[in-house]
């Protein structure tokens, strides 16, 4: 019986640390809009470089807290090379 736990202990132990090991990113963006009102439009302002990805490859997609898609928020999105 003994052994059998000490086996069962080093298993769960090995799972542990094999889990914690592994790295897992997650890409998401939240904007706090405690502080505006209720229909208003919030500006953001984002600075991101990807230096090895085409241009024409990235898309912005923007959704608002109740799901909607919002449209036409590309015409200040700015590419530059």
């Amino acid at each position: 019986v003994s052994l059998c736990v000490m086996l069962l202990a080093a298993l769960l132990l090995m799972s542990e640390l094999s889990d914690y090991a592994v790295v897992e990113t997650s890409d998401r963006l939240d904007v706090d809009t405690s502080g505006a009102a209720a229909n208003e439009r919030l500006p953001v302002n984002i600075d991101v470089f990807f230096p090895s990805l085409p241009c024409d490859e990235l898309v912005t997609n923007v959704v608002d807290e109740s799901g909607l898609q919002q449209l036409a928020v590309t015409d200040t999105l700015s590419k530059l090379r």
